[in-house]
């Protein structure tokens, strides 16, 4: 049985990231399919795979602010059933506490929303 790592609050949001991978000149535009405060859960193609392990990223919370910049690590990948693409979980890292502010309190409000 896999043992959960994660020591955080995550939930299901369908929010558009744009992943640059470091050293490829090429931009991922994609969906999330649910984050934390530390990481968060993205769809790519399967052409993108093997992905990079570092990516830099926009992530917009789809308020009135500008998209959050990330450095972001992918700690695992696999492919998604009768699909073409794979999933992907990227652990964020290095980010400041008003990142850490911004992302826990849309958080937080995702989570009071009904299911």
């Amino acid at each position: 049985m896999r043992q959960e790592r994660r020591t955080s609050q995550r939930v299901r949001c369908l929010l558009p990231v744009r992943l640059y991978p470091r050293g490829h000149l090429k931009v991922i535009e994609t969906l999330s399919l649910d984050m934390s405060q530390n990481g968060l859960r993205v769809v790519i193609p399967a052409a993108s795979v093997p992905a990079p392990k570092t990516f830099s990223l926009d992530l917009n919370l789809g308020d009135v602010q500008t998209p959050i910049q990330l450095a972001a690590e992918v700690v695992w990948s696999r492919p998604m059933a009768h699909s073409e693409q794979h999933e992907v979980g990227l652990l964020f890292k290095n980010h400041s506490d008003k990142i850490t502010k911004r992302l826990s309190s849309y958080i937080e409000h995702l989570s009071k929303q009904p299911s």
